[in-house]
């Protein structure tokens, strides 16, 4: 009879084996969408997870390193303990772990460094790299033996990281020069995180387009935007084409008290990119910052002068924008002009507010921020928390406060946009006017 039992629980085993060989041959045939919600569905407790983790035995590289983050995102609302589930030799067992580790260098100690699964050896470089070593990150990522695309970015970027670190400049100009397009700014920043900053400067002359801008930025924000100069210049030179390049130097040059030099600057950054109004409205601000109004004025009257050439109404914005720093009543009369040219927009009617409230009329600001606030244009509400935030900044003491909510309770002959939300932000509003 003993006898008889034994092979009974001896088959049950087998059966039960058998059927979870099944179900881990049977998720490594799905695409990864449905192997995600697969795992998902599994994992409803701590047993799910461990069952999970276990149908992933014939799952390898990026499909079991996804695979097994998403078994430990879906356990953590359902499993008090995860790791205490995760105690597996199997690879997902041990990634699974990795994930569930708060620091870098316990999660790199639950990964065999021999192991030839290429999960392990991909995560192990990630961590790696997270902990400053991308030397080995590299050894460790070579090891892991993918060719996929997202694979050859993080290698390139660990030999960038080790090249830096060994202060190798120009295997760090080659690798970028040799990387694709869109993937050279990265790398370029990647490289300078690396270099001490002495360094950078030395490295200017001799450094490609976006190694010169990658050091441009560190520069500027270690040691401010005069210390930049020489690579913001160099970053123009190298790409004329780029006003973005030649706005960086006008505000580096800025920086430096060479304003003159940055007007230039700017003149050449506005007509690489005639949509951009920055790049006119900066040198009228330089100017007026640098106590020269005369010149500021002239230039915002340049401004104008062209905006009423081409009648339109962003210019004309740009034109008002100019003049805000220099005659904020001319700045309202160009905000008046561009709102007729576009009278359905409601970004001319805000920008027509903040005009009148710099110009010391807040109660017409508080009229023409409340008519947006409640009727919108053409159908479209602009962003009301936005507009309540204004309306309450112009409160600046009772009696303006008064001013604000006589505007809110005034009749509107316009069919208010969106009626049921805008209590939501006219309540709330009133409160704190009320207060005041």
């Amino acid at each position: 009879m003993r006898r008889i039992l034994v092979a009974v629980v001896g088959l049950a085993a087998c059966a039960s084996s058998s059927g979870e060989d099944r179900e881990a041959r049977a998720l490594a045939a799905l695409d990864l969408a449905a192997a995600s919600a697969r795992v998902r569905a599994l994992v409803v407790d701590c047993a799910g997870f461990t069952r999970a983790l276990g149908r992933m035995k014939y799952l390898a590289g990026r499909a079991l390193l996804g695979l097994a983050a998403d078994a430990v995102d879906a356990a953590r609302p359902y499993c008090e303990h995860p790791l205490n589930a995760a105690r597996g030799g199997l690879p997902a067992h041990q990634l699974a772990r990795a994930r569930l580790l708060d620091r870098p260098a316990d999660a790199l100690a639950t990964l065999e460094v021999t192991s030839r699964e290429p999960a392990i050896q991909l995560r192990r470089a990630e961590l790696l790299d997270a902990q400053g070593r991308p030397a080995e990150a590299l050894v460790a990522l070579d090891l892991a033996g993918l060719r996929d695309d997202e694979t050859q970015v993080l290698r390139r970027s660990l030999v960038i990281a080790t090249h830096a670190v060994a202060g190798r400049h120009a295997e760090l100009a080659r690798v970028i020069a040799d990387a694709p397009v869109q993937d050279r700014p990265g790398l370029a920043h990647r490289a300078i995180a690396h270099l001490p900053v002495v360094q950078l400067d030395a490295l200017v002359a001799s450094a490609g387009p976006e190694l010169v801008v990658a050091i441009a930025e560190r520069l500027e924000r270690e040691r401010g935007p005069a210390a930049a100069l020489a690579a913001r210049s160099r970053a123009a030179v190298q790409a004329p084409d780029d006003a973005e390049l030649h706005d960086a130097l006008a505000r580096a040059l800025i920086a430096a008290h060479r304003i003159d030099d940055a007007l230039v600057a700017w003149a050449r950054a506005a007509p690489l990119a005639p949509a951009q109004p920055s790049y006119r409205i900066a040198p009228v601000r330089a100017l007026v910052l640098a106590g020269e109004r005369d010149r500021a004025r002239a230039r915002a009257r340049a401004v104008a002068t062209a905006a009423r050439q081409t009648r339109d109404a962003e210019a004309v914005l740009a034109a008002s924008n100019a003049a805000s720093a220099i005659d904020p009543a001319r700045a309202v009369a160009r905000a008046r002009v561009a709102l007729a040219l576009a009278p359905g927009d409601g970004r001319y009617a805000f920008q027509l507010a903040g005009r009148l409230a710099e110009a010391g009329d807040p109660a017409a600001a508080a009229e023409t921020y409340v008519e947006l606030l409640v009727c919108g244009r053409h159908g479209r509400p602009w962003h009301r928390h936005e507009l309540a935030g204004k309306l309450i900044a112009l409160a600046t003491d009772r009696a303006s406060a008064q001013r604000v909510l006589a505007a809110l309770d005034a009749s509107r002959s316009c069919a208010v946009v969106e009626p049921s939300q805008l209590a939501t932000y006219i309540q709330p509003a009133r409160a704190k006017l009320a207060a005041m």
